[in-house]
């Protein structure tokens, strides 16, 4: 697989994620949970990107988009609730 074509794939895996965020929302949970599920989807997210780069195209589209989804959601949750103690 070419570079450019690995490039596109990670790129449109993590857009569809950004997209599913934000089409579908995120529900509540706590610190700790938001915490685990960023730094899970951190881990994820470098794991869909080394399938792809080592030709697994589909299975590390699809470890992408899930976990850019869940991190964009908690990285989002755990912002709104550390401004909520701020301002309290």
């Amino acid at each position: 697989m070419s570079t450019v074509l690995a490039v596109l794939a990670i790129v449109g895996a993590l857009l569809a994620g950004w997209y599913a965020y934000r089409r579908l929302g995120q529900g509540p949970a706590d610190a700790t949970y938001d915490a685990v599920g960023f730094l899970s989807a951190t881990f994820w997210i470098l794991a869909g990107v080394f399938a792809i780069v080592g030709g697994f195209v589909i299975i590390g589209i699809v470890i992408l988009l899930i976990a850019s989804y869940i991190w964009l959601a908690k990285g989002a949750a755990t912002k709104k609730r550390l401004r909520k103690r701020v301002a309290e």
